[in-house]
């Protein structure tokens, strides 16, 4: 990232979740899921955005995450 920013270059990563961005996320997850649940359809797709710095970045970026609710679970992407 940093070497990206350095050269002026635009950039996505896949990133992990962790307990940090799941918190982050966690309402709009939440209403995700719930209206998923009353509305029985077979998936329901959202997304999300949050500032968050690892302890290893210079600097606080803008993280978006995919939120994906189906009957078989919760499944969250981070970029």
């Amino acid at each position: 990232m940093d070497w990206c920013e350095d050269n002026d270059l635009d950039y996505v990563f896949g990133l992990s979740g962790n307990r940090i961005l799941a918190a982050a996320v966690e309402d709009n997850a939440d209403d995700i899921r719930t209206r998923r649940a009353l509305k029985q359809m077979l998936v329901l797709r959202g997304y999300a955005q949050t500032d968050y710095a690892a302890k290893s970045w210079r600097a606080e970026r803008r993280v978006c995450a995919r939120i994906e609710a189906t009957e078989l679970g919760l499944d969250i992407r981070y970029v």
